[in-house]
């Protein structure tokens, strides 16, 4: 179906660019010396693997 295609796409895009990558990108930028959520952080990462899985599991079912 279209839209669970376009619903896992779309988390994968807010995942990535509104939680991930800027966490991450600050904890380069400022190592050790912030406070930050370590659950928060590994829950995104582990949010954003598995939405990568799912449309990858999408992508080869609407392949064959």
């Amino acid at each position: 179906d279209s839209n669970t295609f376009s619903r896992i796409t779309s988390e994968v895009s807010y995942l990535a660019t509104c939680h991930v990558v800027p966490e991450f990108q600050v904890f380069e930028n400022k190592k050790y010396k912030q406070k930050f959520e370590i659950t928060s952080m590994f829950r995104n990462l582990l949010g954003l693997a598995a939405h990568r899985d799912m449309l990858s599991l999408l992508d080869a079912f609407y392949v064959e």
